[in-house]
């Protein structure tokens, strides 16, 4: 089976913004914010938040239309839905996952072009943020496949207090964003960051028309 293995020296990771042109996920205007909300006030709040949602083994959760992944069991769904629990048949387009300080965001969207352009453009957007702007590290990003045969990218990312990954997928026109961040003493917890690395590797398409 297909695997996907962390680099040496990975530390678990950030959230998600996307869009500041028409090829991106998010609408223009919203990045900046959050940015500043997932980075700064984000890391304080999930701290003093209980677990209410936890994850059970089986749980399958679904993002838009045509992305599912399997969540690590115990972590806390924070946002988003588990597969077949839509009420109105439509899953919202992100979903965010917490556990011991670092959160999880996977977000999907139209996207025409490769991981890679993807991830490039990620980048761009991030670079007009400005004092906002993360410090993703520069080289070249490491390759990885998924077991849905989904073939993705993955850059570092870092603040004064935040490390992390952005991961880019593409797959039939479809961009999928995977965010991941934690505070800096992250880095040595190796079951957290299996699970991680667990959760990139589950990443799927489904048939939305069943969905």
């Amino acid at each position: 089976m297909p695997t996907v293995e962390a680099p040496p020296d990975w530390v678990p990771v950030e959230r998600r913004w996307l869009g500041m042109d028409r090829r991106t996920l998010l609408p223009a205007g919203v990045v900046a914010l959050l940015v500043a909300f997932a980075f700064w006030v984000l890391p304080g709040v999930d701290s003093r938040v209980a677990v209410d949602d936890p994850i059970k083994a089986g749980d399958v959760i679904q993002v838009g239309r045509w992305v599912e992944f399997d969540p690590a069991v115990g972590w806390n769904l924070e946002s988003g839905l588990r597969s077949g629990t839509a009420t109105s048949g439509t899953y919202p387009d992100s979903a965010t996952l917490t556990k011991g300080g670092i959160t999880l965001t996977v977000t999907t969207g139209d996207f025409d072009g490769t991981a890679t352009a993807l991830l490039a453009q990620l980048r761009k957007n991030n670079d007009k943020l400005g004092p906002n702007a993360l410090d993703l590290q520069s080289g070249t990003a490491a390759t990885f496949r998924t077991a849905g045969e989904i073939t993705g990218v993955i850059a570092r990312f870092s603040t004064t207090t935040v490390e992390g990954l952005l991961g880019a997928l593409v797959s039939d026109g479809r961009g999928i964003e995977v965010t991941v961040y934690g505070p800096v003493d992250m880095a040595s917890d190796r079951r957290l960051e299996n699970q991680i690395v667990a959760m990139l590797e589950s990443v799927r398409l489904v048939d939305g028309e069943a969905s």
